[in-house]
């Protein structure tokens, strides 16, 4: 029963998410991602371990679309910044929570520390990329993305460097990570 109403707090949180109506967004995933805290505490097992992974889902993917660096343009308040960031604290808790692996932990630094760019928290930032970093070290070019983000939030010149080497690098993801860099850049730079 538990389980089951975890995965309509998804379902109904993936429709915000597709709506894109933010301010529905932000409401829809706070609610619902308490609500999945709440159902976690009632059960164990592979159900617990189930309702952990929607939770950090619903914090990480809701807290992704609130992000307003992934266009030019895009604008959020500072309380749907702040509501986004605590998503995304949350699933980071639920990440550490399962105990999930370098990926999903350097991926919630990540999106910390884009929220605290975001709220012109430089130094929170660096931090959180650093944290990134040192998760992604086995993922080379998350590693430069992450790399990328700490040259953004620290203003400083290498992240011609981190360009450079996504430049020479091979594939979809590292002109993907290099157009999300220069567009992080723009707006943040």
């Amino acid at each position: 029963m538990e389980l089951e109403r975890a995965r309509q707090l998804e379902a109904t949180v993936n429709a915000a998410r597709r709506a894109g109506d933010i301010a529905a967004l932000v409401a829809e995933a706070g609610e619902a991602i308490g609500e999945v805290e709440e159902l976690a505490a009632q059960v164990s097992g592979e159900d617990r371990i189930e309702i952990l992974k929607i939770g950090k889902r619903i914090g990480y993917n809701a807290g992704a679309d609130i992000w307003p660096g992934w266009e030019e343009g895009a604008v959020r308040s500072s309380a749907e910044l702040t509501a986004g960031r605590n998503l995304a604290v949350r699933s980071a808790r639920f990440v550490e929570t399962l105990e999930q692996g370098a990926m999903q932990h350097g991926n919630a630094a990540w999106l910390i520390g884009a929220f605290d760019l975001a709220l012109g928290a430089r130094a929170d930032a660096a931090g959180r990329f650093r944290e990134a970093i040192r998760w992604f070290d086995a993922e080379p070019e998350m590693k430069l993305l992450a790399e990328g983000y700490l040259a953004i939030a620290t203003r400083s010149a290498e992240i011609g460097h981190v360009l450079a080497m996504l430049d020479h690098a091979d594939g979809e993801d590292a002109r993907s990570i290099r157009d999300q860099l220069m567009t992080a850049r723009a707006i943040y730079g």
